[in-house]
């Protein structure tokens, strides 16, 4: 295989206007004598930052500059630190170095390079977008950055590369040295076939969505928005094989794989990295407070989002989450609306019973691995150009903004690996005709908050007389508009849902709406352990949920229920209608 030079950081700084578009140089001796093995980058709040020889990251604080810390920093060169702050023994040779004149140096030079914010300039392990475009992928030895305009690549050593920091770290795979041929004959057509062989529920465009995910995982941190794909299926389906299949092609130290970790221990354990996440048999439990978090964090990692947490001494801490993940488990728990939307679900059924789980050999996959990552940086100047594409013509299908994002960006991945040219105006896969929005499982079942929120209520169960004969409001609901109902059972069910801060409004042959307290004690009980619920003294959230309701509007002045008069929300008849007769469906 190829050998790629690698340019030395003293190097870098020369070209660091290829890397963050003209911005300003930084010295990298900080006045410190001679040709030092340590790099200071700057301070902040009592903290001082180098690059030590190893190339990895090293802040200190002042009182942390001892003798053996300054030594840890330049190991294994201590001959510079007796070249230029030597101690002397009565014989008049060098013994040793002076700790006290070289804690000084180190800490004025890297005062000298001004303040520096590691939490927004260190890059670890994985994809990154430069401030022009460009590619850039730290593979923990090296760091390469791709043009977006002509795919130039210029490989560096870990270290200062423009005004950020890739610090050394453990290695990744790196890409294939050679051009990779495109199409089905091609190593990722082999893996597509590979991944066609399970039994998915869209045989046609799962796979796809599968290959698309897996360049996604291998540059996530680049991408404008990083899908996250979940693959359920029964006990057998092969799940756990396609878990394996993806963390050799990713490679040693590719990716975070777990079953079970919460989102704390996630976020800390990727750091400053942009690795993928996949979470292998993530099951649905009684208590899943701990499983939503990881969810959420999936959602915030989607579109970048950073998480703020507290820390010792009053110092907080900082983390951006910028990577793929990927959930497989038996049953998908309850997931939010804005949750499922950043979900792409493949559906997998039982391997037929003469079939068998492709077997895997970890070498071969491991080179499919390094040609995936060929291919996905040599079509990088067509990244923007072809999710364009890929989102336009979702969208003319109908699709949201949020759903062209994220099944966008797998199409235009899995067209990266497969494809050297731009995608034309023609469908190039029957598969996708199955992406109509109203298909997707992710949407087949999603409501809007504020159809939940009615849903919620009308299918609450009440017991206003307290004997034993309990019934969902939606039930009291279509009693008192029974063609058979007198007008003193249209008062007795008025009477009922009133001490719920509940009142049909008009009359028994032709109501008007449904008057909802803005803040009831009898009310409030039914929204508890909700995203609507209200807290005492409050308006309940439920107010805000239900006014976004077609027509729906606050009342003017009070309502009289359960013998008070409070102000309302008005639901107007025709919309709660509607979900008592979907519910009688």
């Amino acid at each position: 295989m190829a050998v790629v030079r690698l340019e030395k950081v003293g190097e870098v700084v020369d070209k660091a206007e290829n890397v963050d578009g003209g911005k300003r140089k930084r010295d990298r001796k900080g006045g410190l004598p001679g040709d030092p093995p340590v790099q200071p980058l700057g301070c902040n709040g009592g903290v001082y930052y180098y690059l030590d020889a190893q190339k990895q990251l090293r802040p200190l604080t002042a009182r942390e500059h001892a003798k053996n810390t300054i030594g840890s920093l330049v190991a294994p060169h201590h001959q510079y630190l007796r070249d230029h702050w030597p101690s002397y023994g009565k014989d008049g040779n060098v013994k040793d170095w002076e700790a006290s004149r070289a804690v000084e140096a180190f800490m004025a030079a890297a005062a000298r390079c001004g303040i520096w914010d590691g939490a927004d300039r260190e890059r670890s392990v994985g994809a990154w977008r430069g401030d022009c475009g460009e590619l850039v992928v730290h593979f923990g030895d090296a760091v390469v950055v791709v043009d977006r305009e002509t795919g130039e690549e210029r490989w560096y050593e870990p270290g200062l590369i423009g005004e950020y920091v890739y610090p050394a770290k453990a290695p990744l795979m790196r890409p294939w040295p050679e051009a990779v041929p495109a199409g089905d004959q091609g190593p990722v057509g082999e893996v597509l076939a590979l991944l066609r062989r399970w039994q998915w529920r869209r045989p046609q465009l799962d796979p796809r969505l599968m290959l698309g995910f897996i360049g996604a995982a291998m540059i996530g941190g680049a991408l404008s928005w990083r899908p996250s794909v979940w693959f359920t299926g029964p006990r057998g389906a092969g799940k756990s094989t396609v878990h394996d299949m993806m963390k050799l092609l990713l490679g040693t130290n590719g990716c975070v794989s777990t079953s079970d970790a919460s989102a704390a221990g996630l976020w800390q354990l990727l750091g400053r990295s942009t690795l993928p996440v996949f979470y292998d048999e993530i099951e649905n439990e009684a208590n899943d407070e701990k499983m939503q978090a990881v969810i959420r964090l999936a959602r915030q990692a989607a579109s970048g989002g950073v998480i703020l947490r507290g820390g010792a001494e009053h110092k907080g801490s900082r983390f951006e989450a910028r990577s793929c993940f990927g959930f497989s488990s038996i049953l998908i728990p309850s997931l939010l609306g804005q949750d499922a939307s950043r979900l792409a679900i493949l559906d997998m059924e039982n391997l037929p019973q003469d079939v068998s789980a492709p077997s895997l050999e970890p070498e071969k996959f491991q080179t499919f691995g390094q040609q995936f990552r060929r291919r996905l940086i040599d079509g990088w100047p067509r990244m923007e150009r072809t999710f364009g594409w890929y989102w336009d013509s979702l969208k003319a299908m109908g699709h949201t903004a949020r759903s062209a994002d994220q099944y966008g960006m797998l199409l235009a991945c899995a067209h990266l690996l497969l494809d050297d040219e731009l995608p034309d105006g023609e469908v190039i896969d029957e598969g996708l005709q199955e992406l109509q929005p109203e298909a997707l499982a992710e949407v087949q079942d999603a409501e809007p908050d504020e159809h939940q929120c009615l849903m919620h209520l009308l299918t609450s169960m009440i017991d206003p007389w307290r004997n034993g004969r309990r019934n969902t409001v939606g039930v009291w609901l279509v009693r008192a508009l029974e063609p058979s109902t007198t007008d003193g059972e249209w008062c007795e069910a008025n009477r009922a849902l009133g001490m719920y801060g509940l009142r049909l409004l008009g009359e028994q042959r032709a109501p008007a709406g449904l008057a909802v307290a803005n803040q009831h004690q009898g009310l409030a009980p039914l929204f508890d352990g909700t995203r609507w619920a209200g807290r005492p003294g409050t308006k309940g959230v439920w107010v805000q949920a239900l006014r976004r309701l077609p027509d729906a509007r606050a009342s003017e002045g009070t309502v009289y229920l359960g013998g008070v008069s409070v102000r309302c929300t008005i639901v107007p008849w025709p919309v709660v209608e509607r979900v008592l007769a979907r519910g009688a469906e």
